[in-house]
């Protein structure tokens, strides 16, 4: 697991853990009302829509030209979204077919199904898609990549994080034989214990999340994702979670195998 849990994501946003992954257990996939926790009981659905940069992708001419359209759209469609992202790869892949990502984040699946349904049918906001593609092209919701999201802590926890620049990394990962969801909380158990003790030797802005698929794919099972403030501090906090608790590593191991890990440089996008 990276905090390393060496959580082995290829980016393909927090899982229905409270019980059962949605998309990787035998059992009935719960339903949205049973995810969160007593720390966190917000409800999420979280969405990856590829982008890639236009010919006159600039920082100013999105904050300036594209993003104050978006919002005003969200208003005139009163959208449900709850919050949104940039998402941008540190290193970006040689196979890497996007720049990056547009992360919206919804209550439910229902709120983002209803949410997609009135953007696509609304003509001011595929004139905005269309004139705005030259600084940021995205796609639509068939190209978005959607999860059940579980997040089992408040992100601010540990030290209140900077939302407008931090950063990020994800990790895809399948169930060993014999494996599966009800393993996985027992080391997440153990995890949650290691991040609240005295073990934990770095007092700085945290968070994770597991992502459940939904879609098809038989890729992996279930995506972890890393929040720290700076990827100084990313790698400070791996190294920390190696040397003081290679016992739950270990477990993790045991329960799930990962590939490489993405890393990115993630941002808030103001809603208003």
């Amino acid at each position: 697991m990276e905090r390393k849990m060496k959580k082995n994501i290829k980016m393909a946003t927090l899982v229905a853990l409270l019980g059962v992954f949605a998309a990787c257990s035998s059992e009935s996939a719960p339903t949205y009302s049973e995810l969160g926790s007593e720390n966190y009981p917000q409800k999420f659905y979280v969405e990856y829509i590829p982008c890639n940069y236009g010919a006159d992708w600039s920082q100013e001419a999105f904050d300036e030209e594209m993003l104050p359209g978006w919002q005003e759209l969200l208003v005139e469609v009163d959208s449900k979204v709850v919050g949104a992202y940039g998402v941008v790869y540190e290193d970006k892949p040689e196979d890497a077919q996007e720049d990056g990502f547009w992360q919206l984040v919804w209550n439910s699946k229902e709120d983002a199904e209803e949410g997609w349904s009135t953007w696509e049918s609304y003509e001011k906001a595929t004139d905005w898609n269309e004139s705005t593609a030259t600084i940021l092209a995205c796609g639509n919701k068939e190209d978005t990549f959607s999860f059940d999201a579980y997040v089992r802590r408040d992100f601010n926890t540990q030290g209140e994080f900077d939302a407008e620049n931090f950063a990020s990394d994800y990790q895809a990962c399948s169930y060993n034989e014999g494996q599966g969801s009800q393993e996985l909380i027992s080391v997440i158990d153990s995890f949650e214990v290691w991040l609240d003790s005295d073990e934990n030797l770095i007092s700085q802005p945290y968070g994770y999340m597991v992502l459940a698929p939904d879609y098809e794919t038989d890729d992996f099972d279930f995506i972890w994702g890393n929040f720290n403030q700076t990827a100084e501090s990313r790698e400070a906090a791996n190294n920390n979670f190696l040397e003081t608790a290679p016992e739950i590593d270990a477990s993790f191991r045991e329960v799930a195998s990962c590939q490489e890990v993405e890393n990115y440089s993630t941002g808030i996008i103001p809603l208003t």
